[in-house]
């Protein structure tokens, strides 16, 4: 019997939808593979779940388990599991992998352009342009140097990795913050270090990027204890979830003077009401949830997916699991 995949990739923003020529790609790279593509508009997905092996798509609702009898495996180009990831999906024994690498691009470049435009000044002119006719000293006043300065990374994975690439350029100092460190220290820019010594290095910090992923550990991992260990006049970004901020928190440390400028891509309700006191706080720009934005997006994620479902069907390595398969592997 071939092997089938499903490719459920429909999306609002065409940056994130699956085109012809990608399909086409898939075809003719994995030529021993049945590929199917639900189209919300026509199909019915449930008519398609039962012979599916493979499934590549943004969702996956639990209730489709029980359609989904012969499913092996469950991909996603997010680099989030939060929009898939559940407790049944766990148990099923059906493998889950999220993706990784192109990702970074993009959202390295988000948080370096909140950085540049906060340090220089850019962002404050924005907002007194038209109500100032001279504020060249208060500007003055706004602007610092980041060459030199210190950035810690909280939760620097892929990521992380690539914006400490990028701010190596500026010569800023860079703390990678995650829970197991890489084996292999390949950037001689990052210092890495665990959870358990971030208070220690906060106080030193000009810049904290957040990129924690949504869990159970780290909802509100930013709250008011945390925010008190930095110093005054930090930068604070978020590019992962809403959901690991303590908004209340954050809006004291702004009010204290703790943080300058915070740039957000992300908060706890999305989208936010208009009247969210973040949206309309004087030192906070809020993005909306687009920092991985970027039109090379599906190709990079085409890509990854191909070389992922060849090592998947050769038994080689698959890359960010999130639940293990709990049967052997379909090959070609």
């Amino acid at each position: 019997m071939p092997i089938k995949l499903l490719i459920n990739l429909n999306h609002k923003y065409d940056f994130w939808k699956i085109k012809e020529h990608h399909i086409k790609k898939i075809r003719e790279a994995l030529p021993n593979v049945e590929v199917e593509v639900y189209n919300s508009k026509s199909d019915d997905i449930y008519e398609q779940l039962p012979q599916t092996d493979i499934y590549f798509g943004w969702a996956f609702p639990v209730k489709w388990l029980e359609a989904a009898k012969n499913l092996k495996w469950i991909a996603t180009p997010s680099a989030g599991a939060d929009y898939i990831a559940a407790p049944e999906i766990e148990a099923s024994g059906v493998l889950f992998t999220t993706s990784s690498g192109y990702h970074g691009y993009p959202m390295a470049q988000h948080a370096l352009g909140f950085i540049l435009a906060f340090s220089r000044g850019i962002i404050y002119s924005s907002r007194v342009q038209t109500v100032k006719q001279n504020y060249r000293s208060d500007a003055a006043r706004e602007s610092f140097d980041i060459r030199g300065c210190s950035m810690a990374i909280i939760g620097c994975g892929s990521i992380g990795t690539i914006l400490a690439q990028m701010a190596g350029c500026f010569d800023v100092n860079v703390y990678g913050i995650r829970r197991t460190l890489p084996g292999k220290m390949l950037q001689d820019n990052i210092k890495w270090i665990t959870p358990d010594s971030l208070h220690d290095i906060l106080p030193d910090c000009k810049i904290a990027v957040n990129l924690l992923p949504s869990s159970q550990t780290t909802a509100n991992y930013f709250d008011r204890e945390l925010f008190g260990k930095m110093k005054p006049g930090t930068v604070f970004i978020n590019l992962g979830r809403g959901s690991t901020v303590d908004e209340d928190a954050l809006l004291w440390a702004l009010d204290e003077g703790i943080i300058s400028w915070c740039g957000l891509d992300v908060l706890a309700q999305e989208p936010a009401p208009i009247d969210h006191p973040l949206k309309s706080h004087p030192r906070v720009v809020v993005t909306p949830h687009s920092a991985a934005f970027t039109d090379q997006f599906m190709d990079a994620a085409v890509d990854f997916f191909i070389e992922q479902c060849k090592n998947y069907m050769a038994g080689g390595n698959i890359k960010n699991i999130v639940y293990h398969a709990a049967h052997d592997r379909i090959k070609n």
